[in-house]
């Protein structure tokens, strides 16, 4: 397991330099942070394996190997340990408020920034926790193969409405989700081979094999 910074994350690191925006965004940055490393946490603790842990300007995504193919309870587990840093997030700054470590103003203002990374995680956009949630939902109704196109369907077509009425940061972000969206569609044969194949072989005994 290790981390990759790409090109991107470097620029707009320069970028909040300039804009005397560090301070926020490194903040930021550790509550993306905190939150990523829950889910990976919890999906060592259930036996799953984690490869590159890539870091984007506006957030990880964790390399855990055969997610979308375990049970459903696991699954939901490690969706929910990293979401629900978040919610511890709301009594720790409160609490550094009450310390007099920050303003009432960037108390209010870091608040308004949590929820906001909370709300658009939990939004039912594949791959991001919404997303999977969503799939692990259909799962208890449908067949994989079916839920993971209504998925992937319903995915593109919400973040490309969102690209539309967003404003110019939720373009940029809409796109990166695009692109992972059809890279997803375009292995969906793959995936359901995959799927398929681990379920015979008990993919719950040997789920550390990648």
């Amino acid at each position: 397991m290790k981390l990759h910074f790409s090109f991107l994350w470097l620029l707009f690191l320069i970028l909040s330099l300039f804009s005397h925006a560090l301070k926020v965004y490194l903040i930021i940055f550790l509550m993306l942070f905190i939150h990523e490393m829950a889910h990976v946490l919890m999906a060592l603790k259930l036996g799953y394996q984690v490869g590159v842990i890539h870091v984007y300007p506006f957030g990880f995504s964790a390399q855990i190997y055969h997610l979308d193919h375990g049970q459903v309870f696991e699954i939901l587990l490690i969706l929910f340990a990293g979401l629900g840093m978040h919610l511890l997030f709301f009594p720790l700054i409160e609490f550094v408020y009450r310390w007099d470590m920050i303003s009432f103003g960037f108390r209010d203002y870091l608040m308004q920034i949590n929820a906001a990374i909370l709300l658009f995680n939990l939004l039912p956009l594949y791959p991001m926790d919404g997303g999977r949630i969503f799939l692990c939902i259909l799962r208890f109704i449908f067949s994989y193969d079916f839920s993971r196109k209504v998925v992937l369907f319903f995915s593109l077509i919400f973040s490309i409405l969102l690209f539309i009425i967003g404003m110019w940061n939720m373009k940029i972000i809409m796109l990166f989700l695009m692109f992972l969206l059809i890279n997803e569609i375009r292995r969906n044969g793959e995936d359901l081979v995959e799927f398929s194949y681990r379920q015979r072989n008990h993919f719950k005994l040997d789920k550390n094999h990648v």
